[in-house]
């Protein structure tokens, strides 16, 4: 079978390539050596519609969709492994809050996590699960509007400068995966 992009992939692709050439190279040593954290490149990307991809343009996103956002992920992971992890780590809060979220936390969330005018940590690995979501422990209690969680979780991309955090815990244990 074969299979060609799109004009608008190729662009993409070429635009991460680009980005990742030329600014997150210069950076990327330095970077992993002193342990730095630039948000205005993580803002910067926001610009350029890296976060939104997957994020519809109603709620402020570009909408390129699952493929083209695997092809820009694989450019700037060939070079900044640590800012593609922002890449996944702001898509993928934004997905759980379009599928499931309110019209109200859609409105507020999803446009600011699309600009990176917000940053999102997303919490699923535990210490004695790893990212088997089905064999976490942390549980999750509903106390009045809010719920209480209990447990623990490691290895959170963003922890230390998101805004806001995505926190997977069960609410119903003997549902599996559907009690999440």
């Amino acid at each position: 079978m074969h299979f060609e992009l799109s004009d608008e992939q190729i662009a993409l692709q070429a635009l991460a390539e680009k980005y990742a050439q030329n600014t997150l190279e210069a950076l990327q040593q330095e970077d992993d050596n002193e342990g730095i954290f630039r948000r205005e490149i993580v803002e910067e990307m926001g610009d350029l519609g890296f976060w939104g991809s997957l994020t519809p343009e109603e709620y402020g996103g570009t909408n390129f969709g699952f493929f083209s956002t695997i092809l820009m992920i694989e450019k700037t992971a060939a070079i900044s492994p640590a800012y593609t992890g922002n890449f996944m780590t702001q898509n993928g809060s934004s997905l759980p809050i379009l599928k499931y979220g309110t019209d109200k936390q859609k409105q507020k969330y999803l446009p600011a996590l699309a600009t990176a005018d917000i940053l999102s940590c997303f919490a699923v690995t535990e210490p004695d699960a790893g990212t088997d979501i089905v064999s976490m422990k942390m549980i999750a209690r509903e106390n009045g509007d809010s719920f209480i969680i209990n447990g623990t979780k490691n290895w959170i991309t963003n922890a230390p400068v998101a805004d806001i955090g995505l926190i997977f815990a069960f609410t119903d244990r003997s549902k599996k995966h559907k009690g999440i």
